[in-house]
């Protein structure tokens, strides 16, 4: 194993893999049901909010419209359903029911005990409370494990891991979001004020990966194909991972499994509204990319200008 050196805010480096480790595991990191649990009632209240995050009924809002589709776009691409999909760490549940629309046989797990009771409320969808090694899922019950935000919060990644490995079919897609590290120093990130740093607060991110490590964790457990797609945010990597290579579907075949079903249709609705959303936002970047040079050329010459015009009134 490499040695590990200090990294500043509870958080140490290892010298091998480049992982970010946090180096005190919370006796509560995996309590679920009291308040005084790291993920029990006030993770989703207090916690959040103190962290800049709408309240989770909100994001069960919010959410849908944003990472739930952008998450279901990649799914739909590697994985056309029908299939089985288990989602752990589902949260509000707008994921599971989008997965659902689409035509997937969905089931979620979530540790706290209100965002359970939330996710039935809202989307009637399948949650169980718990963890995943708890839940008893047979070898080989999933087509595909979705997990967003949540492997950085687990304390045996690895193990976690395993397990995903043993409930999906040996064809069978992970599908993962998580911080990433870009393998800077912490002297680098803070002078670039880099948003990457406001993960770094402990003590519910317990592991921080880079896409070199995460690619080598995913080898040791299973997952030796790897692709990287874009994520929601810029500070995250999101990504697909199996026992070969993932595969995109082409359009096609995407819009004919959708389309087998009158809700698939409706969410491939939603999707081509995404996609169009998302066209804008690239487009109005470009010009504001445009506008801002255009801007600084101005600043320029006036400028210029400015200091021609002071030599010259200096001459007189």
């Amino acid at each position: 194993m490499s040695p590990c050196v200090p990294f500043g805010a509870g958080y140490v480096r290892c010298t091998g893999c480049q992982t970010l480790v946090y180096q005190t595991v919370p006796d509560a990191a995996q309590g679920a049901n009291a308040a005084a649990d790291l993920y029990g009632a006030q993770y989703w209240t207090s916690h959040q909010t103190e962290a800049g995050l709408p309240p989770l009924r909100e994001r069960a809002r919010t959410d849908v419209a944003e990472r739930c589709l952008h998450w279901l776009r990649t799914l739909v691409r590697f994985r056309p359903p029908p299939a089985r999909l288990l989602e752990i760490g589902c949260s509000h549940g707008g994921f599971l029911h989008l997965a659902r629309l689409a035509g997937y046989d969905a089931v979620g797990i979530e540790l706290s005990a209100g965002a359970v009771e939330l996710a039935r409320a809202a989307f009637a969808v399948d949650v169980r409370a718990g963890t995943l090694e708890s839940a008893g899922f047979a070898d080989g019950a999933f087509d595909v494990v979705a997990s967003f935000d949540v492997l950085e919060h687990l304390a045996q990644p690895e193990r976690s891991l395993r397990e995903m490995r043993r409930v999906l079919r040996r064809d069978g897609l992970l599908l993962i979001q998580t911080p990433e590290y870009r393998e800077r120093s912490r002297a680098e990130l803070e002078a670039a004020n880099d948003p990457f740093l406001k993960h770094l607060g402990g003590p519910d991110h317990l592991f921080l990966f880079s896409k070199r490590s995460i690619a080598e964790i995913l080898r040791r457990t299973g997952f030796p194909g790897v692709a990287f797609e874009p994520p929601v945010f810029a500070y995250d990597m999101f990504f697909a991972a199996a026992c070969d290579e993932p595969v995109a579907a082409d359009a096609g075949r995407v819009a004919d499994a959708l389309c087998a079903t009158g809700d698939g249709r409706l969410a491939l609705a939603m999707l081509d509204v995404y996609e169009r959303t998302e066209e804008l936002r690239r487009i109005a970047a470009e010009r504001l990319t445009v506008i801002e040079g255009l801007r600084a050329a101005c600043d320029e010459r006036l400028q210029l200008i400015e200091r021609l015009d002071g030599e010259l009134r200096a001459r007189r």
